[in-house]
């Protein structure tokens, strides 16, 4: 065999190879950014349950939300902090969706439990006073147009309270 073959044949392989290293790299990325999507998802499910737990472990806390009049410092504190954190939890879920993290269902679900609770007026007190500051800048016109095109009702939370005797 002459030298020009063998380099001919070595041309070959080396292009069957680089072929087949684009497939391989192709599968993984897609099951990269599928575990990807998955895992942030399952995040985004962990957040929401943390949140029924703190209703859970102090209702009061929810009790505070449609509670008529004002607040003791001691439930504005509380309130302020699980708000925070329930509002940079979407604000999160937000970019995710975004940036094609998560799909649609995941965002209209976070979306579903935005409007619960915007649907207080306290909770939009809140949001006027404290609310908007903690969070970035296009979210915030994001939640501004939610406020804009739904008014609050309060409905929600009462029946929250009192959902059983109805």
């Amino acid at each position: 065999m002459n030298r020009s073959k063998i380099t001919d044949y070595s041309e070959i392989v080396s292009s069957i190879a680089i072929v087949a290293t684009l497939i391989y790299l192709t599968v993984e990325i897609g099951q990269n950014t599928t575990a990807m999507r998955t895992q942030t998802a399952q995040s985004i499910l962990v957040a929401g349950q943390a949140e029924l737990m703190a209703f859970i472990d102090h209702p009061d806390l929810a009790l505070s939300i449609p509670k008529a009049g004002p607040l003791t410092p001691e439930q504005n504190v509380m309130l302020d902090a699980f708000l925070a954190n329930a509002m940079r939890a979407r604000e999160f879920a937000w970019r995710q969706y975004k940036n094609n993290t998560i799909d649609e269902s995941v965002w209209q679900g976070e979306v579903a439990v935005l409007s619960v609770y915007l649907d207080s007026s306290r909770v939009r007190k809140w949001w006027d006073v404290l609310g908007r500051h903690y969070i970035g800048g296009e979210f915030v016109q994001f939640v501004d147009l939610m406020i804009e095109e739904e008014p609050a009702t309060d409905e929600l939370w009462t029946t929250t309270i009192d959902w059983s005797s109805q």
